[in-house]
């Protein structure tokens, strides 16, 4: 799914959603493995999850350099744990959505209305992931 089509479950009230990484179909090179977990990472679930017919992809057994970049980024998620955990009960209780467009943290700055190759994570963190065009 694409980051819009993720925003938009969210704010319509679909807060649980995320992203196959590191993509459902195909060997992924290096630099997308380390992408797609350093992106996964703020997704309200994130699962290392592909097609039956694609190769094993466990990051264990990547390259040195994916095997530190993604064991950084799960540790990364793992320190921020409480903050996620608070986010999936403000969702329950609000509705307000783990991922957040620009525009709904900011409405009074007509600017983030077109940003959308960035998102909030919840209210205190801003994720601007590398993406392909």
């Amino acid at each position: 799914m694409s980051l819009n089509q993720l925003l938009s479950l969210g704010v319509s009230g679909i807060p649980f959603v995320g992203s196959d990484i590191p993509n459902f179909i195909g060997v992924p090179e290096d630099d997308l493995f380390v992408q797609a977990y350093q992106y996964g990472m703020y997704m309200p679930f994130m699962r290392a999850y592909g097609d039956m017919s694609s190769p094993v992809r466990e990051p264990w057994l990547q390259s040195p350099r994916v095997q530190r970049t993604t064991l950084a980024a799960i540790h990364t998620r793992y320190s921020m744990i409480h903050y996620l955990y608070n986010l999936f009960f403000e969702a329950h209780t609000s509705g307000l959505p783990v991922i957040r467009p620009m525009w709904m943290e900011f409405p009074q700055n007509e600017m983030t209305f077109e940003l959308n190759r960035q998102f909030m994570f919840g209210s205190q963190v801003l994720v601007a992931p590398k993406m392909g065009d």
